[in-house]
């Protein structure tokens, strides 16, 4: 569904691992994250980034090593809300990767 051409099958993608979130099961949402990194659609910028947070409030390092390695290629706002529960230093860090 990641791949589809669909915005909302795109969506229901990242949005669908919420489940695996909540059961501390977060590789799925970092897999499919990098498929979405270059989505034209605003909306899958938003919903990667969420889910991004998401998974970063159940696994930080994971999310951190994420980002470190991702945050260049992400879009602004994928990045913004990816990063909105870390520290303020580690958010500049980010920003200037």
């Amino acid at each position: 569904m990641a791949q589809s051409s669909n915005i909302w099958e795109r969506k229901t993608a990242i949005v669908s691992t919420v489940f695996f979130i909540k059961q501390g099961e977060v590789e799925d949402t970092f897999e499919i994250a990098k498929i979405l990194l270059n989505d034209s659609e605003d909306l899958i910028h938003k919903a990667v980034g969420w889910m991004l947070r998401a998974a970063g409030d159940m696994e930080p390092k994971l999310q951190l090593a994420f980002l470190s390695e991702y945050a260049h290629d992400m879009p602004r706002v994928m990045l913004r809300y990816a990063s909105e529960h870390l520290s303020k230093a580690q958010k500049e860090k980010l920003r200037k990767l």
